[in-house]
């Protein structure tokens, strides 16, 4: 049997501010899309050669 999930504590003060400014900094520094692209074609060489069986 599982236990009950625990409520999620809200954040006040300091905290919440250095999530927001965590998540700002998160927007500004995602990949872009030759990034994303190269990531992917990575990704699919190695799936390509790799044997999971």
């Amino acid at each position: 049997m599982t236990k009950p999930n625990k409520e999620t504590p809200v954040l006040k003060g300091i905290d919440a501010i250095n999530f927001i400014n965590e998540m700002k900094e998160a927007d500004v520094n995602k990949a872009c899309r030759v990034e994303k692209e190269r990531t992917f074609n990575h990704f699919a060489q190695l799936a390509a050669i790799s044997n999971f069986r």
